[in-house]
């Protein structure tokens, strides 16, 4: 069909259902089409280069191909050139479609059948560290050998230069995996929620590790670096940078119930000791300047946070970390054995993740005078169900209070900050009188 030269409008569902068409060519003239004027008419839209036709015309394929992608379990940019997500689909195996050029952050993440995916020539980028998380199934993946960006080694993915390691397989049966010679960058994501690695052998050439890498490696024991190496060292299994000075990942499978953080160490970083659920107490040398509450995440056998007498920038209070001065509540052990937590007179700050998955306290009392919420600050306490927070509170990162379940509830007095927060997040508020 041909739409006369000298037509400015189609109008709404003017080609519904024109199953005999194959194609529909569109003249220049034509100023607007509606936007449902083609809908379920598979024919072709062709337009003069340039037009008002043309542009509608990409779109309206774009449409069509997302609506198709979409029957078939996934979703796509309009263009076709960004994979964004696996939608309700079912299966072990997924083979990304070709002309896909980006694979966005998230596409993959969580996909508990997974144990398979398919890469084609075309995909050039996969975004963010968060891909392929918690797909705990995925056992490995597969390239077309003419693609230019990615390569696959023992069923580990790589770039094709061999020097970045993008994905070790979640689900693999390897217990020690040395990462190949010639790596240079251990990408975010890539070494995590390995569920039976226990050992990972790390050879000179690699000059970048992730912070946050090693997340849910539940059975690793040791990460060991070659002595070679310029950047990275290792004591004990644990992952250190090569002077010593930072502490990047105690390996959470370790099964050792106590630790020192060995002296020349000042900051622990990223990830820290999280997950490490045989860990119940951690030592803080004398020259540790920076820890915090994040890098003791579900370490749910920790009773016990001891400070060197002599190191000048933390201090205990009852068990519970603090800065020297008192000021900033950094955290609270996961395993403290309180219900009820009343934070001291004088603490100004409840710092990041500091009551992160306590598991046995119930509610928890914030002092006259504390000024500052961070994030996560409340995060995975599973049996929280209250808390107190006074007028003089002027600021809650959103995440302290949106990462509650439903039955925490928020007290404060009327017309406070705390109460606006909460109201605007739909968290439960009861007003004190």
């Amino acid at each position: 069909f041909v739409v006369p030269d000298g037509v400015k409008r189609i109008e709404r569902r003017a080609f519904v259902e024109c199953d005999s068409l194959k194609t529909i060519d569109v003249s220049e003239s034509v100023e607007f089409i509606e936007r449902d004027a083609f809908d379920s008419c598979d024919a072709e839209i062709r337009a003069p280069e340039g037009s008002y036709a043309e542009q509608f015309a990409k779109e309206h394929k774009g449409e069509r191909n997302r609506e198709e992608a979409r029957k078939a379990g996934y979703d796509i940019s309009v263009d076709g050139k960004t994979f964004q997500r696996i939608v309700g689909r079912s299966g072990n195996t997924f083979s990304v479609p070709d002309g896909v050029e980006t694979i966005a952050a998230g596409a993959f993440r969580s996909q508990g059948d997974l144990t398979k995916i398919v890469l084609p020539k075309s995909v050039a980028v996969i975004e963010g560290g968060d891909t392929f998380k918690r797909s705990l199934k995925l056992k490995t993946f597969e390239v077309a050998d003419d693609n230019p960006n990615f390569s696959v080694i023992d069923d580990v993915l790589f770039s094709k230069d061999g020097k970045r390691l993008v994905k070790f397989p979640g689900a693999s049966d390897k217990r020690l995996y040395a990462v190949p010679d010639g790596v240079e960058t251990i990408s975010k994501g890539a070494l995590s929620d390995c569920t039976s690695l226990q050992s990972i052998v790390i050879p000179a050439s690699v000059r970048s590790i992730d912070v946050d890498e090693f997340e849910y490696d539940v059975s690793l024991t040791s990460v060991r670096v070659v002595e070679d190496n310029a950047n990275y060292r290792s004591i004990d299994g644990v992952l250190f940078s090569k002077d010593g000075k930072t502490l990047i990942r105690y390996p959470s499978g370790k099964r050792d119930a106590s630790y020192t953080i060995p002296e020349g160490a000042t900051s622990v970083v990223g990830m820290g000791f999280s997950g490490s659920s045989e860990l119940r107490s951690v030592v803080i040398s004398n020259g540790v300047e920076k820890i915090s509450g994040a890098q003791f995440l579900f370490c749910r056998s920790l009773t016990s946070i001891e400070v060197a007498k002599d190191n000048p920038n933390f201090r205990l209070i009852d068990g519970v970390l603090y800065t020297k001065d008192g000021k900033t509540l950094i955290k609270c052990p996961c395993k403290m054995a309180a219900e009820s937590f009343s934070v001291p007179d004088g603490v100004e700050t409840i710092g990041k993740m500091a009551f992160g998955s306590c598991g046995s306290i119930k509610t928890i009392v914030i002092s006259d005078g504390c000024k500052t919420i961070e994030a996560e600050a409340f995060y995975a306490c599973s049996k929280l169900t209250a808390i107190v927070i006074p007028d003089s509170v002027e600021s809650i990162d959103e995440t302290a209070l949106s990462d509650l379940s439903n039955r925490v509830e928020v007290r404060a007095h009327s017309g406070s900050y705390a109460e606006q927060v909460a109201k605007k997040l739909n968290v439960k508020f009861y007003p004190l009188e």
